[in-house]
């Protein structure tokens, strides 16, 4: 073919290529702007369930690290090797008439008397509502989170509380109630 016979040819691809040309490049940058834009929603889902998880882990992490404190206080409460520390301190007018002697003992002597017992199991057992406060509040995240779903499964690991607490509490009222009436 001829370079004359060509340039008509030419002339109509070129002109037939300025209409195509624009309406393929907004075709390739609707697409790569429909496919950035799945990208981007991949990568929120992806980064919510990561939050999400992070979040619930803590909170799991959290709750076992009280459940832990929790069995450790209870297990003070059963023990029955009490401290001279634990036993109560005289108050301020009677200690200011004792010697540092009578201070120093003042607690290994009332430790076999029923207050002094009772005033120690009660210390040891405030240790185990204030951990139970804070269980009860990381229980209402817990709620907002999983649903009542970990109600229930829960609900078997804190059963003992009522088994424990009343038996304790009745002999704390009795030795009260000793003492009083003595």
């Amino acid at each position: 073919m001829d370079l004359q016979q060509m340039g008509p040819l030419m002339k109509d691809v070129i002109s037939a290529m300025k209409d195509v040309v624009p309406v393929m490049k907004d075709v390739i940058l609707a697409g790569a702007a429909i496919v950035g834009a799945c990208v981007a929603i991949r990568g929120l889902s992806t980064w919510n369930r990561q939050l999400k998880g992070s979040t619930e882990y803590d909170l799991a992490r959290r709750l076992l690290k009280l459940i832990y404190r929790l069995r450790d206080a209870i297990n003070q409460v059963r023990s029955s090797l009490m401290w001279a520390y634990e036993m109560p301190v005289p108050f301020e007018e009677e200690a200011q008439r004792m010697s540092s002697e009578q201070k120093h003992y003042y607690g290994l002597s009332r430790a076999y008397q029923d207050y002094g017992l009772s005033r120690a199991y009660q210390a040891r057992w405030q240790k185990v509502a204030d951990i139970w406060s804070e269980i009860q509040a990381e229980l209402l995240e817990a709620e907002a989170l999983w649903g009542s779903e970990y109600k229930t499964n829960l609900r078997q690991c804190f059963s003992f509380r009522t088994s424990f607490l009343l038996p304790l509490s009745i002999t704390s009222l009795s030795v009260t109630q000793t003492k009083m009436k003595r």
